[in-house]
């Protein structure tokens, strides 16, 4: 799943699962809004719709994916890694592109998979790229890749790697889930991340310092993201990256050709081994021993009772003055039901939703 123990629209599977540590790539903060992606298949005829981030925050119990205290997250797979000459991130210089040499300011692109849901991306595409979805919708072809601020709706694969190498910034956006896999091209490509995900928690958060190698804006920024950026010192950010690039990788072959086990003149181990170990040993130290029905929530940590139908795979869940009933609609997506006077309903308000549709909801 995108949301480790949850569905990935950020739903309870089994409230079992989260008593239990997670390693993944699915860091959420603990604090701030909420993140959910709600799947519209109400009526049950699992349509394809993709997801949904509604406006009110009701379409699900609030319980939190992911836990500090106990799970880890560790840096999201790329497969482009594999090819030895983009995903170099373990300590070669060879090739690599210089930050003076970078004549792409910012990159970014919504990517043609993603939908109206993609609140963050879709409003980039808006502002600047405003007849991006309408050139893929009509087949036309999109304009040539020019200046120094390239944020577009899709950027065709032919150009994208290459303006990874060129740009001193790239842009990190969630899409229907907090993580994202940018943050690992960003890095394989000396490229130094910008993140636009304000729920994102990511890898080694409570080891790095992020301000020194990154830089975190809102969706306010969106507009003026070019002036901001030139505000930075990008050979700072850049050396920095340099030397914490290899801990977002895990050397799978010993060392070899690939130049993994090589960071060591870079003053970091050769790959990202010794920091996860490192979080494995402090979640044991610091995990809390309540063996009670507790989990973390939106509010704080809050007794949740639950049971699951092992027939069928939904579980029943009560917290607070609520009660809830969740199941799998598909591989991945869940829809949950309240109850509301005695009956189980699916809830929530769609106004003003970004691709929002009539009679999402059949009650």
């Amino acid at each position: 799943s995108s949301r480790g123990p949850c569905c990935d629209g950020g739903q309870p599977r089994d409230p079992g699962l989260l008593r239990h540590h997670f390693i993944g790539h699915v860091g959420e903060r603990s604090d701030g809004p909420w993140l959910f992606r709600e799947a519209r298949f109400a009526d049950r005829l699992l349509r394809d719709s993709q997801y949904k981030a509604p406006v009110t925050r009701d379409t699900a119990p609030r319980i939190r994916c992911f836990d500090e205290r106990k799970d880890i997250s560790v840096p999201p797979p790329v497969f482009l890694l594999r090819d030895r000459g983009a995903g170099d991130i373990r300590g070669r210089s060879e090739g690599e592109v210089p930050s003076s040499d970078r004549d792409v300011l910012v990159l970014g692109a919504e990517g043609a998979s993603g939908g109206l849901e993609y609140d963050l991306r879709r409003a980039l595409t808006d502002f600047y790229d405003p007849g991006g979805p309408d050139r893929r919708k009509y087949n036309q072809e999109d304009p040539p890749i020019a200046g120094d601020v390239v944020i577009r709706f899709r950027v065709p694969s032919k150009n994208y790697t290459s303006l990874l190498k060129r740009a001193k910034y790239c842009l990190v956006t969630e899409g229907f889930s907090p993580w994202s896999p940018r943050l690992t091209e960003a890095v394989a490509h000396g490229c130094v991340p910008v993140f636009l995900s304000p729920l994102l928690r990511p890898p080694y958060a409570s080891v790095l310092d992020y301000a020194k190698f990154s830089i975190w804006l809102t969706e306010k920024d969106i507009p003026h993201i070019p002036s901001l950026l030139r505000r930075y010192d990008h050979a700072s950010l850049f050396e920095n990256l340099m030397r914490v690039r290899p801990l977002f990788a895990f050397c799978v072959d010993g060392g070899g050709e690939d130049g993994c086990g090589r960071g060591g003149s870079l003053g970091v181990p050769g790959d990202g081994l010794p920091f996860l170990v490192y979080e494995m040993f402090s979640r044991q130290v610091n995990a809390y021993t309540d063996t009670s029905s507790t989990l973390l929530t939106e509010g704080g940590y809050t007794s949740v009772d639950y049971a699951c139908n092992a027939e069928d795979g939904s579980c029943s869940l009560s917290l607070k003055d609520e009660r809830w009933r969740c199941a799998m609609a598909n591989r991945h997506a869940c829809m949950c039901q309240r109850e509301v006077d005695g009956v189980y309903r699916y809830v929530g308000n769609t106004t003003n939703l970004k691709g929002h549709k009539k009679n999402l909801y059949h009650n």
